[in-house]
């Protein structure tokens, strides 16, 4: 990360934000992908690339998330115009899954919650990252 100031104003040029804009990127890809391929594939292939994708896009929102973790430090550490709450992001993208995934397990059983609990996940993490690169651009002008 380098910091340059230049007329009382910070410019961070970071690189965790890159992470988040290559995550929003690979997720939209992800899942456009399912029904693309998975029309071309016997059945049992499609769930099978369904379950790989999923999988796939789990780390990479664990990943995402450590980035927007560390990309807020970094804001907090250059004494950037703005200072976003890191937990408030991680906090949703974590708390939301796993209430469905406790919700569901109490009445459908553990299959279910798995089956409830990995999508709501990813989709928790796209959206926090949307919403803090929207937020950062809107307040940095970076990205």
């Amino acid at each position: 990360m380098t910091t340059r100031r230049t007329d009382g104003v910070v410019d961070v040029t970071g690189r965790y934000w890159r992470a988040l804009a290559v995550y929003l990127l690979v997720t939209v890809l992800g899942v456009v992908s399912i029904p693309v391929v998975g029309n071309s594939l016997p059945s049992v292939l499609t769930g099978s690339l369904t379950v790989i994708v999923l999988v796939l896009l789990v780390v990479a929102s664990l990943g995402a998330l450590y980035a927007l973790v560390r990309d807020s430090v970094a804001l907090d550490r250059a004494n950037a115009r703005w200072e976003p709450a890191w937990w408030v992001y991680l906090g949703a993208s974590v708390a939301v899954p796993a209430t469905v995934a406790y919700g569901t397990k109490a009445f459908f059983g553990v299959n279910a919650s798995i089956v409830a609990g990995v999508p709501t996940l990813v989709a928790t993490a796209f959206a926090a990252c949307a919403g803090y690169l929207y937020r950062r651009h809107d307040r940095l002008g970076v990205p």
